[in-house]
């Protein structure tokens, strides 16, 4: 398979954090802060890469670099004095686009995934669980996978989907019940379920073609369709995330966006002097450059990015990794006994 180098986060937003920079040669390069506290300056083509990401072709990472060039022609006309609101399809669609397409994101939603088959798991020994499931539309499933064989069921789990994952789960169980599987097969096809190499790839596909299909679309989804946007410019420096962009309400505390139904507003740092941010309804507090900064590396699961290197960025990558649940056990938890109940 060839390997191609794909960036999650754009080059054109690194570059705006830039250390240093040669702009003739496109060459720049940005500090790197890791959890350790150890921190390196490297080139912006050398970070937030990986090969194949988006498959082993160009193409989504063409249609991406088209909406990085719309987004670096929306800050330069900010940066002149332009309202942003002006541009609120624009900042709107790639504030979409970008907070699903990070390895953040994705390995969140990795996170999410195996917890999930993992309170599913730890349910298969209830007779309440078994008699829910047996009892539940299962008519309309019955023709379709009712008489697969337990190597089919295996082999329909690795082609699990984040997407209708849910709706996956229930039909595979029914169907198993209904052919008197026992409870220990049922456990190996969970674990296979469970498999983090299983859930990588099929997470991974899963985001591919959703994005793709965004991508395709030119259009933003209502519940992120912000039509209130600010230019903050800051006092002090700001840092970029690996998660790139914060979500929050006025009441809680700002961390990683999980979906349009979580957060009253976004964040997003655009530079090391200025970030967008997007409301629905209320304007929200200005926040320092600080609590911002100090968000941004409690999102981040991995690293995050400075066009300097101080102490106290050092200090501030402590915090890296600990505000990385997009969704809690707990509500997980809640979830898998809201799917098994009787309709």
């Amino acid at each position: 398979m060839k390997k191609v180098r794909h960036h999650y986060v754009p080059r054109v937003l690194l570059n705006r954090f830039a250390s240093w920079s040669d702009p003739g040669r496109n060459k720049h390069k940005v500090w790197r802060y890791l959890k350790d506290g150890s921190c390196i300056e490297v080139s912006t083509k050398d970070i937030a890469v990986r090969k194949n990401f988006y498959g082993n072709n160009n193409i989504l990472e063409d249609a991406l670099n088209v909406e990085e060039g719309h987004l670096a022609h929306v800050l330069r006309c900010l940066e002149d004095g332009e309202n942003p609101t002006t541009f609120s399809k624009y900042i709107s669609r790639f504030v979409w686009l970008q907070s699903f397409r990070t390895l953040s994101f994705r390995v969140r939603l990795e996170d999410m995934l195996q917890k999930g088959l993992a309170e599913l798991s730890r349910s298969t020994d209830g007779q309440g669980f078994r008699v829910a499931f047996r009892n539940k539309a299962f008519q309309k499933i019955h023709q379709s996978i009712s008489r697969m064989s337990l190597p089919e069921y295996l082999e329909l789990s690795r082609e699990i989907r984040f997407i209708g994952l849910v709706d996956y789960i229930n039909k595979s169980v029914e169907a198993v019940i209904e052919n008197g599987v026992a409870a220990a097969e049922m456990q190996n096809i969970l674990s296979a379920m469970l498999s983090s190499g299983v859930i990588e790839e099929a997470g991974g596909k899963s985001l591919n073609s959703t994005l793709a299909q965004a991508l395709v679309e030119q259009d933003v989804p209502a519940a992120w369709r912000l039509e209130n946007w600010e230019l903050w410019k800051c006092d002090s420096e700001l840092i970029l995330g690996d998660c790139c962009v914060l979500a929050g309400s006025c009441e809680d505390d700002i961390g990683p966006i999980c979906d349009a139904s979580n957060w009253d507003l976004v964040i997003f740092p655009a530079g090391p002097r200025m970030c967008l941010v997007g409301y629905k309804m209320i304007a929200p507090r200005r926040l320092s450059a600080q609590e911002i900064n100090t968000a941004s590396a409690k999102s981040s699961f991995f690293e995050f990015y400075s066009s300097d290197s101080t102490e106290e960025y050092n200090k501030l990558a402590e915090e890296i990794g600990s505000n990385i649940e997009i969704i809690s056990a707990h509500k997980i938890a809640e979830i898998c006994r809201s799917a098994w109940q009787n309709e």
